[in-house]
């Protein structure tokens, strides 16, 4: 707005001395300086008139940023809240971070004043924390949501949560899934129904942890993408997140990423359905000349 009112001002400058500077040497030069006081005064008057207009547009303009900022801000508040509390479980937590996601996805749209997306993003530093902080907590049984505890160990890495992960499915859950029943036995998947944390939670979970320019929708979309792939070109948000939150990167990758191989009795075992190399499940590019690789699993076939 500044800059328009100095461009104007400037404007009228130059179009003043254009005008003496023309007409100086005329008969009728007295008359025309005589009248560019009144020039420049209905110049002034209509210019008065413009920046009011804009200052309204503008205001206009803020007005549904306002609205849509003080609205994010107090469900992410309400989030942050909930997230904190002691009086839910990592299920409820997780299911209301799923429904913030919707919440947030359709209003951040309206959010375009800087200042307000700035401010945002302060409150988005104190989720990420109360995110990363929930996820980190579900153990690897309450991604089957079991009562019975992993006893082995593993490494917080992709590779060493989805052998730890595969290993507690194969032994307390294969076989047991509403769809297993519903074929006669005749095959399972991961973490099928009922046992096992919806994907779509953790996902949309995962599109709040990462979003840090009020994208969601892109956000979710990129990470979707990624979980289909083994290799990835560019870089992309799946590549911090597999490094940041291994355990629920790998749990979302065996979701997407393995079928039924085999049966014995009543266990159904699953194979990766490919993999970067013989070495390499996933391969993230994170610069022209770098890259993350993951190792293949070693309790999962290929």
């Amino acid at each position: 707005m500044s800059k328009l009112v100095w461009s104007i001002a400037l404007a009228i400058y130059v179009a003043t001395m254009i005008t003496y500077n023309r007409f100086e040497n005329s008969e009728h030069a007295l008359l025309i300086l005589g009248n560019i006081p009144s020039f420049i005064s209905a110049i002034f008057t209509s210019f008065a008139f413009v920046v009011a207009a804009l200052t309204f547009y503008s205001s206009k303009k803020r007005e549904p940023s306002k609205e849509s900022y003080t609205t994010y801000k107090e469900s992410m508040n309400d989030l942050i809240k909930i997230l904190k509390s002691k009086d839910y479980d990592n299920e409820y937590k997780t299911y209301y971070i799923s429904l913030a996601y919707d919440a947030l996805s359709k209003i951040e749209k309206y959010i375009t004043e800087d200042d307000h997306k700035k401010a945002i993003s302060v409150f988005h530093v104190m989720l990420k924390h109360e995110i990363k902080l929930v996820l980190h907590s579900i153990k690897i049984h309450d991604y089957f949501c079991s009562k019975h505890e992993f006893k082995g160990d593993y490494f917080l890495n992709v590779t060493s949560s989805a052998d730890a992960l595969y290993s507690y499915w194969y032994e307390h859950i294969s076989g047991k899934s509403d769809f297993f029943k519903k074929v006669d036995g005749k095959t399972d998947f991961f973490a099928a129904y009922p046992h096992g944390i919806g994907e779509e939670f953790l996902i949309n979970a995962l599109a709040m942890y990462a979003n840090n320019n009020l994208n969601l929708a892109n956000v979710k979309k990129n990470i979707e993408k990624s979980l289909n792939e083994v290799e990835t070109k560019g870089n992309n948000e799946l590549i911090i997140l597999s490094e940041k939150l291994p355990e629920t990167v790998a749990y979302l990758l065996l979701k997407r990423q393995t079928t039924p191989s085999g049966r014995n009795g009543d266990k159904i075992s699953l194979k990766l359905k490919s993999s970067f190399s013989d070495t390499f499940w996933l391969s993230y590019q994170m610069t022209p000349g770098g890259w993350l690789r993951h190792e293949l699993p070693s309790a999962i076939k290929l």
